[in-house]
């Protein structure tokens, strides 16, 4: 079976959420909530949007 490419990395998903104005709860791997690594087949992401202060 092939794995399709990871086309973010966390650093990119990041930066592409808090340009659109959302803040990062928790980033996990899989549906588990374990890390992610590189082997990682997800990036799943928790955001919500940022409240102004």
């Amino acid at each position: 079976m092939l794995t399709p490419p990871r086309f973010l990395d966390l650093s990119v998903l990041g930066a592409l959420l808090r340009d659109a104005g959302f803040e990062i709860e928790a980033q996990y791997g899989g549906p588990n909530q374990e890390p992610v690594t590189g082997e990682s087949r997800s990036i799943l992401t928790v955001a919500r949007t940022r409240t102004a202060h």
